[in-house]
């Protein structure tokens, strides 16, 4: 009787030490830490410029990174911010590298902003005011201040001719309005025709008449039937109450 419980005994010992050696070699090993790998940055839309001379009548804007399909517009300093524009050319989504822009020397300015647009509108038809407005990083509009050299400043006020009679039309040349303000007698027909590269609007600063957008070639009449000055400007290239691109018809009569 003793050497049964011995033998359990002793057998009992066997299993658990087979069991254990078992256990031990079938074990799962710890998991060791995965290699931290770093995400890729998401690129932002972005515009890299560098001073340079215009005098060839054009801007390069070294770098443009779009997130869509727009624009590549150049704006004036005007009081320290960006006014009317001189010059735009369309850049595709992604990256874009030395675009040439265009720019209308005589309204240039030597400190210019290079802002992104987008192109949600009539694809291939810039159209701001409207559809095709700034690109936002946050609450910031991706525009960029450089400084261009050899540009051509506007013709001094006092060199142009004021209150000019006629009773024809207003040739739009470039950015400039031919006969900024012009005196005619009641009934007269005014014509504005666009003769220029860049888009053009004549629109009244009390909203009494507005072209649409003009283009090359596009003309655009107005009767007047009565007395008083009727000051108007261009929507992209000006502002109302005679600011950048901006004339006014004086009609005279009872």
């Amino acid at each position: 009787m003793k050497f049964n419980r011995y033998l359990l005994l002793s057998s009992l010992a066997l299993f658990t030490l087979i069991a254990a050696a078992c256990s031990s070699a079938t074990a799962t090993p710890a998991p060791t830490a995965e290699p931290v790998v770093d995400e890729p940055e998401v690129s932002e839309s972005s515009v890299i410029v560098e001073d340079q001379d215009a005098s060839a009548g054009s801007v390069i804007i070294e770098d443009v990174h779009a997130a869509q399909a727009g624009w590549i517009v150049i704006h004036i300093n005007q009081d320290g911010a960006p006014g009317p524009i001189v010059g735009f050319t369309p850049v595709k989504a992604g990256e874009n590298h030395d675009v040439e822009v265009e720019i209308d020397l005589a309204q240039a300015t030597e400190d210019l902003f290079a802002m992104l647009h987008i192109d949600a509108g009539v694809l291939g038809e810039y159209e701001f005011p409207g559809d095709d407005i700034p690109v936002f990083v946050g609450e910031e509009i991706v525009n960029e201040p450089f400084t261009v050299t050899g540009v051509e400043m506007a013709v001094a006020e006092g060199d142009e001719e004021k209150n000019e009679v006629v009773d024809e039309g207003v040739m739009v040349v470039d950015s400039v309005f031919e006969a900024e303000s012009i005196t005619v007698p009641l009934g007269t027909s005014i014509t504005w025709t666009a003769s220029a590269n860049l888009p053009h609007t004549v629109t009244s600063d009390d909203g009494i008449f507005d072209s649409g957008t003009m283009r090359d070639g596009d003309v655009f009449t107005i009767t007047f039937t009565e007395a008083g000055t009727f000051a108007y400007y261009c929507k992209f290239h000006g502002g109302p109450g005679g600011q950048g691109m901006a004339g006014a018809i004086i009609v005279t009569g009872d």
